[in-house]
């Protein structure tokens, strides 16, 4: 029966062949055979990246070594006229820089093989950009790809820290932590996913006592909630400490949409609740609105991320849209507010009646088109930091206005940081704002800054969008951040940015700032700064130098004591 079976397929196949239809991958033979032979169609994809040396995500490659890409081809080899450089782009991640080099084909056309003219630097994060401009021998195009790493170096060995663990911060997912800022005050505060307030004070050798709870937000709102984080008022004294804190629906599935809260939290033990922000927008997971910071004009700001993943809504999102301020930096100017007033921040896009345009409006976009923003950084040098993260593949971006919508999106977007605009558009769009391009758009055929390659060639960015100031990188999840005051290494750390990446190196990154607030330089080299679980937030104690980080994955508090071989009390 199957000799019977091969058979027929053959007459099959040699019937049609007769009658002419014999175009490439597109005729009645195509057809044919995709009816009757299982895994036929495949064989017409383009090519595939499949391997890598170095593999995604490497680290401590050698600074000369050549990289080699292995592909999966159906169609067979490559097609040589397209490995050439607007197709095949090796960049310095941090500020896209690109690196000279040489590509060639080699194993019978599925290997690529890419040779830098000059040795890379040491201890620095590289892509090699593989575009959709490459195609097989039959036009068929390779799937985008990035492939990122990091070379090897020696670190400076006058700079280090000890992980310690402590026993009194375990088994609570701990979504934020701060140093109390208030002199003679040793108390570190963190705050949990189920809305509770930790209260520890800090030992002679940094490690925690055990904690006072606070439980007054959990029983003002009779539920739990997830409680991004909170900063202290300029107003706050020992006694009288008061909090600004930034909270949600207590969970990460199937959220109700316009569930944040920002509220005053103040007393000797914190136990007064006010609401002063209702009705902040959600999305059905885990975006909404985050760690607040005081700036330097007093006023209260916060990022409000996004409800989809690029920008429309999709179905890994829950179909929602976004919102009026959605994907922003948002300000409230505390001297606005009244005190005992509820602002409900409900806009008239979803049925609501705030205006955030209106004069004399207590809360305004300060910045549009910022996705995921978990933390924020209100530097010495007087500028604003937030790291960002970038999106996951498969989401979907909408059109308008001569730009085209974009559906299920193959493609996964760094992770930037920004320097922070006030009035500028950085990169997700969102119509409630007319903002429809994402990132960088596509001006020309080469590769461009923060491209969208699905676009055609010369669409370009908005006319408000700024250029990240730093490429983390994918799957990076750039979160918690601070400025870090040196008072442990000489200054050899002062005024740099500390960030938590998450996922991808699951340690905290340091930023190296020139005069202009540039970065110049980063360093995940750091002994004591890597080998954690899901860093979240951190925070930093003035006197010592000391971090405090939330391990997320591990639901604890670790201290990183600074320059442990300094002596210092032993726990």
């Amino acid at each position: 029966m199957k000799t019977r079976g091969i058979w027929i397929i053959g007459l099959l196949v040699l019937t049609i062949s007769a009658m002419g239809f014999v175009a490439k991958g597109s005729g009645i033979k195509t057809r044919a055979l995709c009816g009757v032979v299982p895994g036929y169609w495949e064989k017409l994809s383009g090519p595939e990246a499949v391997s890598s040396t170095p593999c995604d995500g490497e680290t401590k490659v050698a600074v000369d070594a050549r990289l080699v890409v292995n592909f999966k081809s159906p169609n067979g080899p490559l097609d040589a006229g397209t490995i050439k450089p607007a197709n095949i782009v090796l960049v310095r991640t941090r500020d896209q820089q690109t690196v000279e080099m040489q590509a060639e084909i080699g194993n019978s056309g599925t290997t690529l093989v890419v040779k830098p003219l000059a040795p890379l630097a040491g201890k620095t994060q590289y892509t090699l950009v593989l575009t959709a401009g490459i195609t097989d021998q039959f036009g068929k195009a390779l799937r985008q790809c990035e492939i990122s790493f990091t070379t090897a170096g020696q670190a400076d060995p006058s700079l280090r820290f000890a992980k310690i663990a402590l026993p009194t911060a375990e088994k609570v997912g701990f979504t934020c932590c701060v140093m109390s800022p208030l002199p003679g005050d040793r108390t570190l505060y963190a705050a949990s996913d189920d809305g509770r307030i930790f209260k520890f004070p800090v030992l002679a050798d940094g490690t925690l006592g055990a904690a006072k709870v606070i439980d007054a937000l959990v029983k003002h709102e009779g539920a739990s909630r997830v409680l991004t984080g909170f900063c202290f008022d300029p107003a706050s004294t020992v006694d009288h400490p008061i909090l600004w804190a930034s909270h949600g629906w207590g969970g990460f599935q199937d959220v109700p949409d316009f569930s944040g809260k920002i509220s005053r939290i103040s007393g000797r033990d914190l136990e007064n609740v006010q609401d002063v922000v209702i009705h902040l927008p959600r999305s059905v997971k885990d975006h909404m609105n985050n760690q607040p910071a005081i700036g330097p004009d007093g006023s209260l700001y916060w990022c409000q991320p996004s409800n989809s993943a690029y920008g429309d809504a999709d179905a890994i999102w829950g179909m929602r849209e976004e919102h009026l301020l959605t994907a922003t930096v948002l300000r409230l100017d505390l001297k606005k507010w009244m005190p005992g007033n509820v602002i409900d921040a409900k806009t008239t896009d979803a049925g609501g009646s705030y205006d955030p345009y209106a004069p004399g409006a207590p809360l305004t976009i300060y910045a549009y088109g910022v996705r995921l923003g978990y933390d924020l950084v209100w530097h010495s040098n007087g500028q604003l930091y937030v790291p960002v993260n970038g999106s996951s593949a498969d989401g979907n971006s909408p059109g308008r206005a001569g730009v085209p919508a974009l559906k299920d999106i193959p493609l996964d977007e760094n992770d930037w940081l920004f320097r922070i605009t006030p009035g500028k558009y950085y990169g997700h769009p969102n119509p409630a704002y007319k903002k429809f391009v994402v990132n960088g758009g596509n001006p020309t055929e080469g590769y461009d800054y923060a491209e969208m390659p699905l676009y055609p060639v010369g669409t370009k960015p908005d006319v408000d969008w700024e250029r990240p100031g730093y490429v983390f990188g994918r799957h990076v999840s750039a979160n918690g951040a601070i400025e870090y005051k040196d008072v442990a290494f000489g200054g050899k750390l002062d005024k740099t940015m500390m960030v938590c990446r998450y996922n991808f190196g699951s340690d905290i990154i340091v930023l190296h700032l020139d005069t202009e607030g540039n970065v110049n330089a980063d360093d995940c080299t750091i002994p004591g700064l890597g080998g954690l679980r899901n860093p979240l937030d951190l925070t930093e104690d003035m006197q010592t130098g000391n971090l405090y980080v939330s391990e997320y994955g591990s639901r604890c508090l670790t201290l990183l004591r600074a320059n442990p071989r300094d002596k210092q009390p032993s726990h």
